[in-house]
C-alpha cells in the first residue's frame, strides 16, 4: 500500500505550490492561479499513472498479458481457452468476467472473476501473476489439475 504523502492531490498540490515559491515573476494572485491550473492538470495526470503503476495497474492490457502468460504456462491448454486470444479483449473469453471501476474520472474496465470449474486446466496456479490482477474478487477452478504454491 502506498502513503499518501507520496501518491495523492495533496502531495501534488504541495509540490506545486512549493515550485511556484522561487517564482519571483509570479507575483499576482490570478497568474499563479493560472499557473497552478496549467501546472496541476498534467501533474494530476502523471500522478494517476504513477498510482495506478504502484498498485499493479488498472491496465487492461496488464491483466490480458498476465492472463495470456499463464495461458502459455499450462501443459495443454484446455478448449475452454480457445477465446483467450491475444487480439481479443479478456472480457470477451471464455470464464472471464469484467466490472468497470471508478478511477477519477474514467471507469476502466477490470477482471474480477476466472470461473473455469471442470475446464482439464493442467499447470500451475502460481504461474498466474495476481498482481496483475488487483481487482480479481473471485475465482472458480475446481475439479482442475493445478498443483504448486500459490505466490504471497
Amino acid at each position: 500500500m502506498t502513503s499518501s504523502k507520496t501518491c495523492g492531490p495533496g502531495f501534488v498540490l504541495t509540490t506545486i505550490q512549493q515550485t511556484l515559491q522561487p517564482l519571483p515573476a509570479v507575483t499576482s494572485p490570478w497568474a499563479k492561479s493560472h499557473v497552478l491550473r496549467l501546472l496541476l492538470v498534467p501533474c494530476l495526470l502523471l500522478l494517476q499513472e504513477a498510482c495506478a503503476a504502484r498498485h499493479g495497474g488498472i491496465s487492461l492490457r496488464s491483466q490480458h498479458m498476465a492472463l495470456l502468460h499463464w495461458k502459455a504456462t499450462l501443459a495443454t491448454p484446455p478448449l475452454q481457452m480457445s477465446s483467450w486470444q491475444e487480439n481479443t479483449s479478456p472480457c470477451n473469453w471464455t470464464g472471464i468476467m469484467c466490472t468497470a471501476v471508478p478511477h477519477g474520472r474514467r471507469m476502466p474496465w477490470v477482471v474480477t472473476n476466472i470461473s473455469l470449474p471442470d475446464a482439464g486446466i493442467r499447470g500451475q496456479l502460481g504461474e498466474l501473476n495476481f498482481s496483475a490482477l488487483p481487482f480479481l474478487a473471485y475465482i472458480d477452478l475446481t475439479n482442475n489439475s493445478l498443483h504448486g504454491a500459490l505466490p504471497p
